[in-house]
């Protein structure tokens, strides 16, 4: 496995490997009248994903055993970290450190500068994440085509610059919609920056100037192909985004 602290990869032996993961889903359910049983109400949530780690590690002595397990102990604690399952592995997952870090020691003149680690690694967000793409559109008012690995929907991050102002409806996608309630001027250098659901102008957020429709249905990516349409005359507008696997 990897797993990286933002940009930077922790040093973590290569004998640490998730033995199991779980995706924990709930269902909401209600009783009618009195029958017997529940009834399903509403859709399936995924709640989060945990992942099982464990390993046998070796220090270069016996004596430092403990500074080994204190080093892997402070590497993992008290952050956000990306997890790798597998080295190999495209798709990341956004997790912290849950519960106990669990160790074992070994007895022995051979064996003593061993050790054995044990701990878990909790996905709040429960999806995993592909690459990161980056497109431009095309300038001008029109139609074009974004696709999108995965197998769920996700929301991109959209930056539009090099233009006077922005009004009405910008950017339309399979039905969800970036639209704003009133003009936007953008003077020399400052940019528009849709992310998360929000709205932001050079780091301030304006998102009480998203109409209630692109607050309640904003604008997504579904999985596979999208047709993208954009309502904006003249400007630079950069779309970032990953696929996401449930």
């Amino acid at each position: 496995m990897r797993i990286f602290d933002e940009k930077k990869e922790l040093d973590i032996p290569k004998w640490i490997t998730v033995s199991d993961s779980s995706l924990h889903t709930v269902l909401q359910t209600v009783s009618v009248n009195d029958r017997h049983g529940l009834a399903a109400a509403g859709t399936t949530i995924y709640q989060a994903r945990t992942f099982s780690c464990s390993g046998t590690i070796f220090a270069a002595a016996a004596a430092e055993v403990e500074q080994e397990r204190s080093r892997l102990a402070e590497a993992l604690t008290g952050k956000t970290l990306t997890v790798y399952r597998d080295d190999d592995d495209e798709i990341h997952y956004r997790c912290v450190l849950m519960g106990d870090i669990r160790t074992s020691y070994y007895s022995g003149v051979e064996i003593s500068r061993a050790f054995g680690i044990s701990f878990t690694l909790k996905a709040l967000d429960p999806f995993g994440y592909g690459k990161i793409h980056t497109i431009t559109a095309p300038s001008g008012a029109q139609n074009f085509t974004v696709s999108v690995d995965g197998n769920y929907p996700t929301l991109p991050r959209v930056t539009i610059h090099n233009i006077p102002y922005v009004e009405g409806v910008l950017l339309e996608c399979e039905g969800s919609i970036l639209e704003v309630n009133k003009r936007i001027a953008l003077g020399a250098g400052e940019s528009l920056l849709f992310e998360n659901g929000c709205l932001y102008k050079s780091g301030h957020d304006i998102s009480i100037r998203l109409t209630k429709r692109a607050v309640i249905n904003p604008l997504i990516l579904q999985a596979g192909s999208n047709t993208m349409i954009s309502h904006i005359p003249q400007a630079a507008i950069t779309l970032n985004f990953q696929g996401r696997y449930r």
